[in-house]
């Protein structure tokens, strides 16, 4: 343990002063704070010394033992700062080494071992003194003693007590009075004390020294006697230096009053002025704010309790009332859901209110903060504009301007929030969206979009707006952050007139006389082709005067005016065409207009006539191809040939004229000139006059005469009528010869010549030229038979036929019997003839009913009661009447008789 000497300041010269402890002592030749003393330590072991042992010396925490230098490395300590003296002979021990404890406060001291010739003992009862050099003292002034030990000796000594002193001084320090507290404008209940100390806190005592108190001339503060800040004392003998009283200022609060020595740094007494009673209120905060209308404020109402002076005041559970207005700008609490409530005061003294919510009109505005018996402050408040919520258009919309011109308003649309006060500094895009018939409009440099701010009145205007070169319906859609679109209906119209566009009936055309499909329409548009409606423009429709033309039904000319309607379109009256083939142009104009063509025809009409072109009348041989087609030519009412029409050829039936293959039928495609020419035609092999019809759709059909004439001859037939006669000189027969050509076709014009074999008198007649030839042929009056014969001699080779003669004896034809017949009302007359010959029969009220031969030379002839004869029968029952009979025999002279019948009623 280490003995201090309290309370007892020790001051120790050069000279070492001793005292003998318990065999140690301690002589300083400096006893100052923290500075380097020779420290020597006289004991005496009570064992005695030998080589190799070591000296203990444990000094007060703070000393330093000073290390022993090393002049190289491995070499032997340099020692020089310990020394070990033998007080009886005055002679050095030699030490080995020294070492030490963490903080080198103890120092361990070895001595050298024993040298042969040197022996390092010293005896129990001899002094030694331990000198050692360069130790720094401890800096606590105070007073202190060493404790020695030796290696062989198990007690542990004392020093006497040895005292360390103050350094100079240095510097001031708190003694006492730092820390207290008084209320504003009342004394401390303690006067600061300070002392003066050296650098390491030592009290520097003897009163030679002034230490002035300051206190803090803003802030919270104080005064000494008189009312001054400072205030100068001397210190007493212990060093301390006592201020005057000090009374607290009227500011609440902790500060610094300073005390100091000199120029060395002061040292400061912390005080506190406490707040008197609270007498009012501050904001603490929430004051200034504003808050979006509808929105809670971002801070809390708060305020504090103050004295007289504006102190806080720290005191708990004053109820404080906040209110704020009822009407106009103003808000709710969150926590009594109306415009008052009642909070208090917390362990700071400090009423905070519940979340304040700021209603729907704007302002500013005050709160209210009151308590019992404590002057009310208030809070300003503003209630600002909320948040965007809603955008609306404002102007501009529904506008109409024509095609490429400005609009007259330009957009506008305002924002507001929810309770629609208007939001500025929002940014806002207009965009124009085309319409269906591609309208739309443009903003500044042609651009679709444009973005704008609003201004203060929540309003964002637009660039001007530029009607596209569309007309037509289409909108303005406005965008803007966080909020729902809004759309601009405008309208694009058109220009003034300034082109006609032909919409219907252009490149038509119909049959001459027949109506045009469709009527002609234009519509009337402006420079940019946009339909002009509602114009009423007169639009005057014209076709040419003559040639190919038409007329326009509304007014039976070739010209007709009409006003576009409210489509933009002029629509004329139907269209006629002329009688006149051809292309023709009618026009569409109107006053200021450039005009517009329509592109018209005249066409073929349908089939109406059908006439004969060619190759009627024509006759040629049987079997030989006529020498022209048959054509036909087919026009449309008003004379025009129509070509590609097919027109229908037919023969007649039976042996006539055929075309080419036999064909009994032809049809054909007329030629640009209207004409259809047939296939070839060819004669039949009967000679006939043919009728070929032509036929083609409703006309009327036409017919060619055509003529198949006989051939060459090729046949010559002869007969004998009768071929018997009788041989009395006088009857005659008819020899009739027939000249055909190679179809059978008789020939008329021949030259034909009979002659007999047996002598008979021939007289050829001259020809009839039916292709029969005739001669008589007179009896002899010889019995028998013989040849007749008929030769043609203009045949290219000669022709001849025969037949044969009989003669026979003379006798007369009778009436052999009359036959009713009952059921039918007829008679029967049968005559009997002596050869070939004509029999007629006549009587009258007679008539015949037909000739039959009954058989080989009988002739029945039946005869029927005329009307007149029927009612005679019927008067009478019966009647006679009187027969002629002639008979007249080929080749011979007729005869006749007469025979009276009697007639009954049946």
């Amino acid at each position: 343990m280490l003995g201090l000497c309290l309370l007892v300041w020790c001051m120790f010269s050069a000279t070492v002063a001793s005292a003998t402890v318990s065999g140690v002592r301690v002589a300083l030749s400096t006893a100052q704070a923290g500075a380097a003393s020779s420290y020597s330590i006289t004991f005496t072991a009570t064992r005695g010394l030998a080589g190799g042992d070591q000296v203990i010396v444990f000094a007060p925490s703070g000393t330093v033992f000073p290390a022993p230098p090393y002049t190289c490395p491995g070499c032997a300590p340099d020692l020089s700062a310990y020394h070990l003296n033998d007080n009886v002979r005055n002679h050095g021990v030699v030490l080995d080494s020294v070492s030490f404890n963490a903080d080198h406060s103890t120092v361990y001291v070895h001595l050298a071992p024993d040298w042969p010739n040197y022996p390092n003992d010293i005896p129990p009862t001899r002094s030694v003194t331990l000198t050692i050099t360069g130790v720094s003292n401890p800096t606590h002034a105070a007073g202190y003693d060493l404790l020695v030990a030796t290696t062989g000796d198990p007690n542990q000594v004392f020093s006497n007590a040895y005292s360390i002193t103050p350094a100079p001084a240095a510097g001031v320090t708190v003694f006492s009075g730092s820390g207290q507290t008084a209320s504003v404008l009342n004394p401390f209940s303690s006067t600061l004390q300070a002392a003066v100390v050296d650098q390491y806190g030592n009290v520097v005592s003897g009163g030679s020294q002034s230490i002035t108190f300051t206190a803090p001339s803003s802030g919270p503060s104080g005064t000494f006697a008189g009312g001054s800040l400072t205030d100068t004392v001397r210190a007493d003998s212990a060093g301390v230096a006592t201020s005057s009283t000090f009374i607290a200022g009227t500011q609440a609060g902790m500060y610094p009053v300073t005390a100091a020595v000199g120029s060395a740094p002061p040292t400061d007494f912390t005080l506190t002025n406490l707040a008197g009673a609270a007498t009012q209120l501050s904001v603490t905060a929430g004051n200034g704010q504003t808050a979006p209308a509808g929105q809670p404020f971002a801070t809390r109402l708060a305020v504090t309790l103050l004295d007289r002076f504006g102190n806080p005041v720290s005191t708990a559970g004053v109820q404080i009332t906040f209110t704020a207005r009822a009407a106009d700008a103003g808000g709710t609490f969150t926590g009594s859901g109306t415009n008052r409530e009642v909070d208090v005061t917390d362990d700071s003294g400090v009423a905070t209110a519940s979340a304040f919510t700021a209603n729907g009109t704007l302002g500013t505005y005050t709160v209210q903060a009151s308590g019992p018996g404590i002057t009310a402050t208030t809070v300003a408040l503003t209630n600002v504009v909320g948040p965007p919520t809603q955008m609306a258009l404002d102007a501009g919309d529904r506008q109409s301007v024509q095609v490429g011109q400005v609009f007259a308003r330009p957009l506008a649309v305002m924002v507001t929030d929810q309770y629609g006060h208007p939001i500025a500094g929002q940014s806002v895009t207009f965009a124009a969206q085309a319409g269906d018939a591609g309208a739309g409009a443009a903003f500044a440099d042609n651009a679709t979009r444009d973005t704008e701010t609003t201004n203060a009145l929540g309003i964002a205007t637009s660039a001007a707006l530029t009607a596209g070169d569309r007309a037509g319906p289409y909108t303005v859609q406005v965008t803007s952050p966080g909020l729902s679109p809004v759309a601009f209906s405008l309208i694009n119209t058109p220009g003034p007139p300034a082109k006609l566009i032909s919409l219907a009936g252009d490149h038509q055309s119909t049959p001459v006389g027949g109506r045009f499909a469709a009527p002609l329409q234009v519509r009337i548009e402006d420079q940019y082709g946009n339909p002009v409606p509602n114009a009423n423009v007169p639009v005057t429709f014209t076709a040419p005067p003559g040639g190919p033309t038409g007329t326009f039904a509304a007014t039976r000319s070739t010209s007709e005016t009409d006003d576009t309607d409210r489509s933009a379109m002029a629509t004329s009256s139907t269209i006629t065409a002329g009688t006149q083939l051809g292309a023709f142009t009618v026009v569409a104009s109107a006053e200021g207009i450039p005009a517009v063509d329509f592109s018209l025809g005249n066409q073929l009409g349908p089939a109406t006539t059908l006439s004969v072109a060619g190759g009627n009348e024509q006759a040629i041989s049987v079997g030989n191809q006529f020498l022209r087609a048959l054509q036909a030519l087919v026009t449309d009412a008003y004379g025009h040939p129509l070509a590609g029409q097919r027109v229908t050829f037919v023969a007649a039936p039976g042996d006539g004229a055929r075309f080419t293959g036999g064909a009994t039928s032809d049809t054909e495609i007329t030629d640009r000139s209207g004409v259809a020419t047939s296939a070839a035609v060819v004669a039949g092999h009967t000679v006939r006059t043919d009728a070929v019809q032509a036929t083609i759709g409703d006309a009327a059909p036409i017919t060619f005469s055509l003529t198949s004439l006989p051939g060459s001859a090729a046949r010559i037939s002869l007969g004998l009528a009768p071929g018997t006669i009788v041989a009395d000189g006088v009857a005659a027969t008819t020899a009739t010869a027939v000249v055909t050509d190679a179809y059978g076709n008789a020939l008329g014009h021949e030259r034909v010549v009979f002659s007999a074999s047996a002598g008979q008198d021939v007289e050829a007649a001259p020809s009839a030229g039916d292709g029969r030839y005739l001669a008589t042929v007179r009896a002899t009056e010889r019995d028998g038979s013989s040849t007749i014969t008929a030769i043609d001699l203009s045949a290219a080779s000669a022709l001849r036929a025969a037949s044969t003669l009989d003669q026979v004896g003379s006798n007369r034809f009778s009436i052999t019997r009359l036959r009713i017949n009952r059921r039918e009302g007829t008679a029967a007359v049968t005559v009997m003839l002596p050869g070939p010959g004509v029999v007629t029969l006549s009587g009258a009220r007679l008539r015949f009913v037909r000739v039959r031969v009954d058989r080989a030379r009988a002739v029945v002839l039946d005869i029927s009661p005329t009307p007149a004869l029927r009612r005679r029968l019927g008067l009478r029952r019966r009647t006679r009447i009187m027969l002629r009979v002639r008979y007249a025999p080929i080749g011979g002279a007729a005869r006749s008789f007469t025979k009276m019948v009697t007639l009954r009623k049946l």
